[in-house]
Formats: structure tokens, C-alpha cells, sequence
């Protein structure tokens, strides 16, 4: 399958796994909108990249627990790069040391919980009808 030119969002890219899938989908040619609320590390990220890899990417400050955000980073990505091919919903709050006892007490109503497990829908519903081809999606359980 060729991805060159396809576009992907990446939900908390400016640093760890969201920054090394960053990298990786670049490296295969595909555009990339870096969605985080650490702004000067998507910047500092992007900065520096290969010349030829800055024209595909884009940042957008994202707050994934904000549907208008959200909203917002899609629309621009669709402005943009007049599609989306691939969301990677990596961005995550963790707020206990003690992540078994969170999920026990808290999983349905927890403020560090509940945006990572409705981001990734929210995001993906904001245009679903209007979807040509597939969205993949990649989600990670728990962030640290």
C-alpha cells in the first residue's frame, strides 16, 4: 500500500511515541498534523526536521478533551491537506501513580480517563459520512 501524500492527525506528537509516529509516517511520505497542547515542543519538533518533511507538516494546539478543538484540528487538516487518511490517538492524561486503582475507582467519570477514551471517537465521528476511503486509528490503552 502506498501512503505517499495520504494525511494523518497524531494526537500528543511533540514528544515520545506521538513524535516517533510522527517521524515514521513522514519518513513514508505522508502529511502529518501534529495535534498536542505542548506547543513549544511540536515546534521544536518540527523545526527540527528535514526541510522536505516541514512542507507536510503542520501543528495544531489540541486539547483532546475539547470537542471544539478537536473540531478544529480536523477541519485544518482537511484544509490543508484535503483529507485524512489516519488518525493515531496517543495523547493521554494520567493523573494517579497507581493507574489500576484509577481505572477501579474512576474509569467511567475520571478527568484522566475520560478524554483519552472519547477523543478518539469524537474525532473520527466529526466527518464520518462524509469519509471516501477508510480511517485507521490507532489507540494506546494508558499514558504515563
Amino acid at each position: 500500500m502506498n501512503f505517499a501524500g495520504k494525511a494523518a492527525i497524531i494526537t500528543g506528537g511533540a514528544q515520545g511515541i506521538g513524535r516517533a509516529y510522527a517521524n515514521a509516517l513522514l519518513d513514508i511520505g505522508m502529511k502529518v498534523c501534529i495535534c498536542d497542547i505542548l506547543e513549544e515542543k511540536a515546534l521544536d519538533f518540527i523545526e527540527n526536521i528535514p526541510e522536505t518533511q516541514k512542507i507536510n507538516t503542520i501543528f495544531q494546539k489540541c486539547d483532546v478533551s475539547s470537542l471544539a478543538d478537536l473540531r478544529n484540528a480536523f477541519d485544518r487538516v482537511k484544509s490543508e491537506f484535503g483529507r485524512l487518511d489516519i488518525v493515531i490517538n496517543n495523547a493521554g492524561v494520567f493523573c494517579e501513580q497507581n493507574y489500576m486503582k484509577e481505572i477501579e475507582i474512576n474509569f467511567v467519570w475520571s478527568p484522566c480517563f475520560w478524554p483519552q477514551c472519547t477523543a478518539q471517537l469524537k474525532l473520527v465521528s466529526l466527518d464520518i459520512q462524509k469519509a471516501l476511503e477508510p480511517i485507521i486509528t490507532i489507540e494506546k490503552p494508558v499514558s504515563k
